[in-house]
């Protein structure tokens, strides 16, 4: 789902009707306003902040990436994404290495290696396409975290504390493991 989808259904959840009937959502109807731009900006900003504590406190984003290291590091600049935390570095072999961790890089042995590593994810804009977040993190849900977050903003706290519990049971579900579940054998009494 792409990003407007998801600010349309927050729109639709916070009683926004006159944004969703402007041309950030359908180039068809009207020009937003400023002020209507300047919530659109709002809310996409709110949903760049329920990304970032998804990714960060509940489903970690996790990519592999290739190293050459010459010079006894690996400064976190140089990886492709912003690292949140090294889950695992392995050599040419797959056999896991050991490392130490500094404040901005890894200092290991010269070689080259796998590194494995949660990252926090860029900034989203407008013409984006959602993180699928491995396909567990309904769309509504990232609607009701916006709500949560520009009810917060408007310091419309009643109503920020009925999104925030949605959201949370939402995304309490979403991260629960739903795979097989195994019966016990059967048995005799």
């Amino acid at each position: 789902m792409s990003v407007k989808d998801i600010i349309k259904l927050a729109c639709v959840f916070l009683n926004k009707q006159e944004l969703i009937e402007t041309n950030v959502f359908d180039e068809t109807l009207r020009e937003p306003t400023e002020e209507e731009q300047k919530e659109v900006e709002m809310l996409l900003r709110c949903l760049n902040l329920i990304v970032g504590e998804i990714s960060c406190d509940y489903l970690p984003l996790i990519n592999q990436e290739n190293v050459t290291v010459s010079n006894k590091t690996i400064e976190f600049p140089t990886l492709s994404l912003t690292l949140l935390e090294v889950l695992s570095v392995r050599d040419k072999f797959g056999k896991l290495v050991k490392f130490k961790l500094f404040p901005n890089r890894i200092e290991l042995p010269n070689g080259e290696y796998s590194v494995e590593y949660s990252y926090i994810p860029d900034s989203l804009t407008l013409d984006d396409q959602m993180y699928s977040f491995y396909g567990k993190v309904p769309d509504r849900v990232f609607a009701y975290g916006i709500a949560m977050e520009y009810s917060l903003l408007s310091s419309l706290f009643d109503e920020m504390e009925i999104w925030q519990t949605r959201f949370r049971d939402a995304l309490k579900i979403a991260v629960t493991k739903h795979g097989e579940k195994r019966l016990p054998k059967r048995g005799w009494f």
